[in-house]
């Protein structure tokens, strides 16, 4: 990622942006919460990458950056809170002719819906979701449908059940805990989920969430000869 800019929007408590960072890219970060883009600088100074992470406190639905900003961009759990139609037209403007973007969003089902809804699970925010829908499959065309290319693929299906399993706990410190507990957790069972997903198609449905991977065509590219 050495010299790469990445746009990170809804970036929380800054854990992709600092990865990203590390890796050797100049990130910028973006939220509406003061107090995560708190974190967000804590966690970069803490992991010495403080001069490659810049914040930025503002809706996705207001920003603005010249033309061609960034090579990459990236948003997690965010987008389903967000208008659309007003935020990816700016993200296909923001990228670089051949930049690319990934967006890692919760999937919309029925039993999913239903546990959201009705079930109770640490870190969940009473009515957390308000008018907002997660990810459905015409929601997924429609957000394609603004670059140039792209696809998406489900994951998760035990990998979901770490909410009622983690640790509680508050601060910076105890998140990095509550973070260590799960990349350990979601090593053992990942590939398991790889396999059943594989196996039995039908089960994508059932999946707790969705990654879109999306493009803008780099200008002397024919769109026959894009991936």
């Amino acid at each position: 990622m050495g010299g790469r800019r990445i746009l990170e929007v809804g970036c929380g408590a800054g854990v992709v942006s600092v990865a990203l960072a590390n890796s050797g890219a100049q990130v910028v970060a973006v939220d509406v919460s003061s107090s995560a883009l708190r974190v967000t600088r804590e966690r970069a100074a803490y992991f010495g990458v403080a001069d490659r992470v810049s914040t930025i406190q503002s809706p996705a639905e207001l920003l603005d950056f010249p033309a061609h900003s960034f090579d990459l961009f990236f948003a997690k759990s965010v987008v389903h809170h967000l208008i659309i139609d007003e935020v990816m037209p700016r993200i296909y403007r923001f990228l670089v002719p051949g930049g690319r973007g990934a967006i890692f969003e919760p999937q919309s089902n029925p039993l999913l819906d239903f546990a959201r809804t009705h079930l109770p699970y640490p870190g969940k925010v009473g009515e957390e979701h308000g008018t907002d829908e997660f990810f459905t499959p015409a929601m997924i065309r429609d957000i394609l449908g603004h670059f140039d290319y792209g696809d998406f693929r489900e994951f998760r299906l035990l990998g979901m059940f770490w909410k009622f399993l983690v640790a509680p706990g508050h601060g910076f410190e105890a998140r990095l805990r509550q973070e260590r507990w799960v990349s350990q957790y979601r090593r053992v069972v990942d590939p398991i989920d790889d396999a059943l997903l594989r196996l039995a198609p039908p089960l994508r449905r059932l999946a707790q969430t969705v990654v879109l991977r999306l493009g803008r065509r780099s200008a002397e590219l024919p769109a026959a000869a894009v991936p």
